[in-house]
């Protein structure tokens, strides 16, 4: 289970998230959604331990994302939405490799480099260098290396973005052989046709969302013009405060606050 309790973080002397509290259960599968700025990658990197909080806990499954990280133990990955933000060798082998210098728990299913590039047919491109990768291959790569090292929890930061549906297709399909071992939470700023356990929308740092697929229907049928018009407003300089959502609401904000 991950757990957020009263997390604050600043960034660049913004507070993007204040006293923020959020729980995943183990073998959900979630989705976050909201507009650029609204906290979602930083929420990523919060939970995967890559960035540390101002104040409030990180816990996983009972133990503070520090333990984890202390240890060793990969309890959290994560998908970039540019998978070469993750590589650091320059041979596609090299960096499978890599995965298994710096990670020593014990393994169930790839407990060889071997294994990895078997299980993801990765045999043709081996040897390659990464830079003459495809988009496709390159995330599959780093796809390969993440779960190579067998986390019980996957962060996908909208690794789609920049994908042809062919390529996220076949990204997807490996994903699905792991739904059952795996707590999935993807980020991205369009729906899915994936239908997921939980919905979450991020607004200004806030939760403004937080529940099923029937529950997120209805949200977005109630405020997806409403969040064009927030949009549309901070584009004039206007930033509404969170709580401002419905349209009546934001008419009554703007001729208190700009009339």
């Amino acid at each position: 289970m991950i757990e957020l309790n009263n997390v604050s973080f600043i960034y660049e002397k913004k507070t993007v998230f204040d006293e923020l509290n959020l729980s995943i259960e183990n073998g959900q599968n979630v989705a976050i959604f909201g507009d650029n700025g609204s906290g979602k990658s930083t929420l990523c990197n919060i939970i995967a331990g890559l960035y540390p909080v101002e104040t409030g806990t990180v816990i996983i499954d009972g133990k503070s994302i520090g333990y984890w990280r202390k240890n060793k133990i990969p309890k959290v990955g994560i998908l970039f939405q540019n998978p070469d933000n993750q590589f650091i060798r320059y041979r596609v082998i090299d960096e499978i490799e890599l995965t298994f210098k710096y990670i020593t728990k014990e393994r169930r299913l790839f407990k060889t480099p071997a294994d990895v590039v078997n299980y993801f047919k990765l045999e043709d491109v081996k040897n390659r260098l990464i830079n003459t990768l495809s988009g496709g291959e390159k995330q599959k790569l780093a796809l390969a290396c993440v779960l190579s090292y067998e986390p019980e929890y996957l962060i996908l930061d909208e690794p789609f973005a920049h994908l042809d549906p062919v390529n996220e297709y076949l990204i997807r399909e490996i994903l699905r052989g792991f739904r059952d071992e795996l707590t999935i939470i993807e980020v991205s700023q369009k729906e899915s046709d994936f239908i997921f356990d939980r919905y979450i929308y991020l607004s200004d740092g806030k939760i403004i969302f937080n529940g099923d697929y029937n529950g997120f229907t209805e949200f977005r049928s109630d405020n997806y013009d409403t969040n064009e018009i927030i949009n549309w407003l901070k584009t004039k300089g206007i930033n509404l405060p969170s709580e401002v959502q419905s349209e009546m609401e934001i008419i009554k904000y703007i001729r208190e606050n700009y009339a």
